[in-house]
C-alpha cells in the first residue's frame, strides 16, 4: 500500500507513538524511520527497555543520503503542515497513517498518495492491526515498543479515545510478548514521564508536547499553540506557574500564534488544569469547557478533560469557528 523507500516520520515534538509507529511501520512497509526532533523521557525509557534503537534525526538522515535529494516520506500520526518538519516539502510526502481528524492546513500534494486514517486512539494500533491483518509477526521489540506507545497514547487504555480496537491490539502484543501486566508497564512509563519534569527548564516543558493549529472563526483568525504536560503529579508543575506563563509569553511571540495554552494533565486521576496567559486564553477555556472553573486568574480546572485530540481541540475550535468565544472574550475584557 505504501512505497517500500520511504522515510517514515512522525510530527515536531515527537512522542513515543509517532516515534514507535514510524519504526513498525518501516518494519512493515521498509524504508527509514526517522525522528523530527529529541525523544522525551518516556520514549526513551520505552527504547531501552525493549532494547529498540531510536531513529537518526531526520537532519543527519538529508546530510547522509546527498542532501537528502529525491527523498520520499510517510508521515506517522499526523497529517498538518504546521507539524511538518520545516525541511519536507509538500511534494515530498507520499502516504500519511495517522488517527487525528483531518483539520486546517492538512497537507497538501500534487497527486494522489495512499492515507491511512482511523479514528482510534493510537497510530501504533493501526501499524500493529496492519501486521496482524496481513498475517505478519513483527520482532518481539517492535511489538513491545507499540504496546507502550498504545498505552501511552490512550494513558493505560483510559482515555476518551481510546477505541475497542486499541484495547484488542495492545492485548494481543501483550499476548506475543509474554507481558503479563499492563498496569505494570504503563505504571513504569507514567514514572518515567513524570520523572523528567521536574529538572525540565520551563521552554523544554511546554516544548516536550506542543502542537500548533490554525482555525478561522467569525471574529478570531489565526494559530493557536496548544501543550499537554502529561504526570502523575501535578503539584510540582503548577508550583512553576509565574516561571511557565513568562515563558509561554515569549514563546507566543517567538512562534507568532494569537493564543498559547498549556494544559497540566494528572494521568493519575485523569483530570487537567489550564494555565492562561490573559484574558483571551481566559476567556476561550472558560467559553470552551462546560462547568470549567477558575481556581486563580492563571490557572483554571476543566475537570475530567485529559485527551488533547478529544477533549481539548474539539470544543476550543467550535468555540471559535461558532464564535460562541466572542460574548466571553467581551465580558473578560470589561471585568
Amino acid at each position: 500500500m505504501f512505497p517500500s523507500d520511504a522515510v517514515c516520520v512522525g510530527h515536531l515534538s515527537p512522542d513515543l507513538d509517532s516515534v514507535a509507529a514510524s519504526i513498525a511501520a518501516c518494519e512493515l512497509y521498509g524504508g527509514t524511520p526517522a525522528a523530527t526532533g529529541a525523544f522525551n523521557s518516556e520514549t526513551r525509557f520505552a527504547l531501552k527497555h525493549w532494547g529498540v534503537q531510536g531513529p537518526q534525526a531526520l537532519e543527519d538522515l538529508r546530510r547522509d543520503e546527498a542532501g537528502g535529494r529525491g527523498m520520499k516520506f510517510l508521515l506517522i500520526d499526523f497529517q498538518q503542515t504546521t507539524q511538518l518538519h520545516p525541511s519536507i516539502a509538500h511534494h515530498e510526502v507520499v502516504g500519511v497513517i495517522d488517527h487525528h481528524a483531518l483539520q486546517s492546513q492538512t497537507v497538501v500534494t500534487s497527486k494522489a498518495i495512499p492515507v491511512q486514517i482511523k479514528p482510534w486512539g493510537s497510530a501504533s494500533a493501526i501499524v500493529a492491526f496492519e501486521f496482524f491483518s496481513k498475517k505478519l509477526q513483527p520482532k518481539r521489540s517492535t511489538m513491545g515498543l507499540m504496546l507502550s506507545a498504545i498505552l501511552s497514547d490512550t494513558l493505560n487504555l483510559r482515555s476518551p479515545t481510546t477505541t475497542s480496537w486499541d484495547r484488542k491490539m495492545a492485548h494481543r502484543l501483550a499476548e506475543e510478548t509474554g507481558y503479563q501486566s499492563l498496569d505494570e508497564l504503563a505504571s513504569l512509563q507514567f514514572k518515567a514521564k513524570s520523572e523528567e519534569l521536574a529538572a525540565m527548564d520551563p521552554e523544554d516543558l511546554i516544548a516536550n508536547d506542543l502542537k500548533v493549529f490554525e482555525l478561522d472563526g467569525k471574529s478570531f483568525q489565526g494559530k493557536l499553540a496548544i501543550s499537554v504536560i502529561e504526570t502523575t503529579d501535578t503539584e510540582p508543575v503548577l508550583a512553576r506557574v509565574e516561571s511557565l506563563r513568562s515563558t509561554m509569553a515569549k514563546m507566543k511571540a517567538h512562534k507568532k500564534v494569537e493564543i498559547m495554552l498549556v494544559f497540566v494533565v494528572d494521568i493519575v486521576r485523569l483530570k487537567s488544569v489550564a494555565i492562561v496567559l490573559g484574558d483571551d486564553e481566559r476567556s476561550l477555556v472558560m467559553a470552551s469547557f462546560s462547568g470549567a472553573k477558575e481556581k486563580t486568574s492563571q490557572l483554571i480546572d476543566i475537570g475530567p478533560r485529559v485527551s488533547r485530540k478529544s477533549d481539548m481541540v474539539p470544543p476550543i475550535t467550535k468555540a471559535i469557528v461558532d464564535d460562541e468565544w466572542s460574548s466571553h472574550r467581551s465580558s473578560h475584557r470589561e471585568l
